[in-house]
């Protein structure tokens, strides 16, 4: 299943929601968006994934 139809999928179920259950819902998500941070690789991580790449390239 592709991203489209996932979300789709994630739409008609909100829609079949009651007031109640979709104010709950929302409120958990919201709190899920909040958690979601892109995580930042250190100084150390990016020097080791650039010499990986290098040891690669040369074989």
């Amino acid at each position: 299943m592709n991203t489209l139809e996932l979300k789709n999928k994630i739409i008609r179920k909100i829609d079949s929601l009651n007031e109640a259950d979709f104010e709950k819902i929302y409120n958990q998500l919201l709190e899920v968006l909040k958690l979601a941070t892109p995580y930042k690789l250190s100084e150390e991580e990016n020097e080791a994934i650039d010499l990986a790449l290098k040891v690669v390239e040369e074989g």
